[in-house]
């Protein structure tokens, strides 16, 4: 048997397009990997981490919307029972100068997200260092 599509790359991306396409069309979808199995690459080692702070709004919007596929995993898979869950955890960027444009193409993709300032992170989060204030070694 000869499939209609071959897909190099069986990590996530590549796992991906084959069931996407798998699932929009009756095609005989092939994926293939120099791994000894799916995800043995950069996916397998992945700390799974989604987040959407990028520099390209395009691409913010595209982790963003694949935030809430993740919520609704059994949903958008058409699976009853799925192996994965999603949990959502903040992040605190620390970041120096201005934020406004990265704050904004967060906020214009519909993302939550609000700045921050030194003192109102210490009063969320007393234990976390900040490190703006130099250590006194002394």
């Amino acid at each position: 048997m000869s499939p209609d599509v071959l897909v190099v790359g069986s990590g996530i991306v590549g796992a991906s397009i084959a069931y996407q396409i798998s699932r929009r069309s009756d095609l005989e979808v092939l994926a293939l990997d120099k791994g000894n199995g799916p995800a043995e690459g950069s996916t397998g080692a992945s700390s799974s981490i989604s987040r959407c702070r990028y520099s390209h709004p395009e691409v913010v919007r595209l982790a963003f919307h694949g935030q809430r596929a993740y919520r609704r995993w059994s949903e958008f898979t058409g699976l009853e029972e799925t192996r994965s869950e999603y949990r959502r955890t903040g992040v605190a960027w620390m970041l120096g100068g201005s934020v406004e444009d990265d704050l904004d193409r967060l906020l214009g993709a519909g993302v939550s997200a609000e700045r921050l300032r030194p003192d109102d992170l210490r009063l969320l989060f007393p234990a976390l260092s900040d490190c703006i204030e130099p250590f006194d070694l002394s």
